[in-house]
């Protein structure tokens, strides 16, 4: 795979037209793009430090909150290959569904770094 270095990653990632929403091992956003801002009516400071709970539908917190402690503990890679269709919480309070993939971010040494979320509105 070919290293296209920090600022063309940032630059793919900003200027996707998916939205895509990272956290890190506590569950904190630390990735905002803005298709995401799009999708989901937060803009990139509203939603950079807060927990992913911003975004995820208080019915579905415990569960989401289990399977990513789950999947942060396997040593090897983790991630949904397929598309999956996730309901999210907009900024108006609406529940929107969004379908795409989840990975678990691995450092150099195979630990767990946090997550991604990469996908679009599901139609």
């Amino acid at each position: 795979m070919t290293n296209l270095g920090a600022p063309n990653s940032q630059s793919l990632i900003e200027n996707m037209s998916y939205a895509v929403i990272g956290v890190d091992s506590d569950g904190n956003i630390n990735l905002w793009n803005t298709a995401a801002q799009l999708a989901l009516g937060f803009e990139e400071h509203e939603a950079l430090g807060q927990h992913a709970n911003l975004v995820i539908p208080p019915s579905m917190q415990n569960a989401h909150g289990n399977c990513f402690s789950k999947a942060q503990g396997v040593v090897k890679e983790f991630a949904i290959r397929k598309d999956t269709v996730l309901p999210f919480m907009h900024k108006s309070g609406a529940v929107i569904k969004i379908k795409g993939h989840l990975v678990i971010l691995r450092g150099a040494d195979g630990l767990a770094q946090g997550s991604a979320a990469i996908g679009a509105i599901a139609e």
